[in-house]
């Protein structure tokens, strides 16, 4: 059977979905076929109804998935709605943090037939295998499913010691192309599968990792940057050091990892500059309930004493968060003074109407309300003022003026960096944020 995977992606660069190399990869390895659509929301490619139509109906698959990162699902339900109506007979699954957060929800839409939750490489194949031959599909562990409008659940098949590891299917991508577009960075999981992405206990060997990392530097030219995307640095502080003996033995090309503030000091912090790492990233939820503000603010200090740039990615939208939540969430991120800021918005939460207002104001200019507490009085007054009239706005008004604030942020950028005051503006799309002394 032909899956085709759909990765709805929130900015106009290439990159690669390892959620999708690595489904992909375990679907090619029982005998599948895969393809790939990968659906820009900026410039929308594929463009419009016939070109995506168009691609579907050429591949003619026999199940097609989406591969939904948080914020991407109303993109998501727009590009199945279309392909429902025209393919009513394709069985569509969604996986990804969404599908994993609400399958209930997702379902209820009426636009996809299942829901993977949590890893997928076994619940997918099942699926998969099923659907080829005739089988029940409403019964299979980590594979919610809609039946004459009814939501069926299944339990979970709970986590896993070790991820067997498999050939990550890289070339489901044009993946020179993605490295050539990005710069030369790539991006790797520390975690195995496609759904570990927390906790020690997807954590694969360092042999594991290092293979692959040689395998890419080998295989594929102009890598300048390795991203670690999950949290190398979680509790085993032997496991760090391993890592960064072999990876100096392996390459040359620096690295970027995750890191878990809790248990990230200045000893560990040493260990990862000698091994080639030039940036650590932190994680927090707004208002900082998942990780101790405390342990952030000296995690940070202890990177910056190692001379390592900083990054926090900060998760908005969470069940029963307050305007007093995100306030105070911008504002540890200004006494923080991480050289980058990445947020991500989730899609379901029981927030009141003013709280989802001012989150939706913070999605599109988070920047602005981190500046308001800089350390710089001129810096803090004028975004104060700006986040002033952001806050003044209804929602019908916000939604005039949020197709303005990347413009304004460009040109408030280009002043304040002529007249040498730091400050943050938007990065390479609109949910990173960069600190004007941040280099790449």
């Amino acid at each position: 059977m032909k899956v085709l995977f759909i990765h709805p992606k929130a900015c106009d660069r290439a990159g690669c979905c390892h959620a999708v190399a690595y489904l992909s990869a375990a679907l090619k390895e029982a005998g599948h076929e895969t393809a790939l659509i990968s659906v820009d929301t900026k410039s929308a490619t594929p463009s419009g109804d016939d070109e995506l139509l168009t691609r579907v109906n050429k591949e003619k698959p026999g199940l097609i998935g989406f591969a939904v990162d948080a914020g991407m699902f109303p993109h998501a339900a727009a590009a199945a709605g279309r392909i429902r109506r025209a393919f009513a007979h394709i069985p569509i699954v969604i996986g990804g943090i969404h599908a994993t957060d609400d399958p209930q929800g997702a379902l209820e839409t009426g636009l996809f037939d299942y829901a993977c939750v949590g890893e997928g490489e076994e619940a997918l194949l099942e699926l998969v295998e099923a659907l080829r031959a005739g089988d029940d599909t409403t019964g299979i562990a980590d594979i919610w499913a809609r039946k004459d409008g009814t939501v069926i659940s299944n339990a979970a098949r709970g986590p896993k010691a070790h991820v067997k590891t498999l050939p990550v299917d890289y070339e489901i991508f044009d993946f020179q192309r993605i490295i050539d577009e990005n710069g030369g960075k790539v991006s790797l999981w520390v975690c195995g599968g496609a759904g570990s992405r927390s906790g020690i206990a997807g954590q694969r060997d360092v042999d594991e990792i290092v293979s692959e990392v040689r395998r890419l530097v080998t295989r594929y030219g102009n890598i300048k940057r390795f991203f670690f995307e999950d949290n190398l640095c979680a509790q085993d502080t032997a496991y760090v050091r391993e890592f960064a003996r072999k990876y100096r033995e392996t390459t040359d090309v620096p690295f970027v990892c995750g890191a878990d503030a809790r248990c990230f000091d200045g000893e560990t912090a040493g260990v990862l500059a000698g091994g080639g790492c030039v940036a650590v990233e932190f994680t927090l939820a707004s208002g900082g309930e998942d990780v101790p503000v405390k342990a952030l603010e000296k995690a940070c200090a202890a990177a910056g004493g190692a001379g390592l740039a900083t990054s926090v990615s900060v998760t908005m939208g969470l069940a029963g968060e307050s305007e007093k939540d995100l306030a105070d969430t911008a504002e540890l991120l200004a006494r923080m003074s991480p050289g980058r800021i990445r947020w991500a918005v989730h899609a379901k939460a029981d927030n009141s109407k003013a709280a989802g207002l001012k989150r939706a104001k913070m999605r599109v200019a988070c920047p602005w309300y981190v500046n308001a507490y800089s350390e710089d009085d001129l810096v803090s007054r004028l975004y104060s003022r700006l986040v002033r009239v952001l806050d003044g706005l209804d929602a019908e008004a916000f939604g005039d003026f949020a197709r303005e604030v990347a413009r304004l942020d460009d040109l408030l950028h280009q002043v304040l960096v002529r007249a040498g005051h730091e400050h943050y503006s938007l990065g390479h799309d609109d949910c990173t944020a960069v600190r004007s002394t941040w280099k790449e």
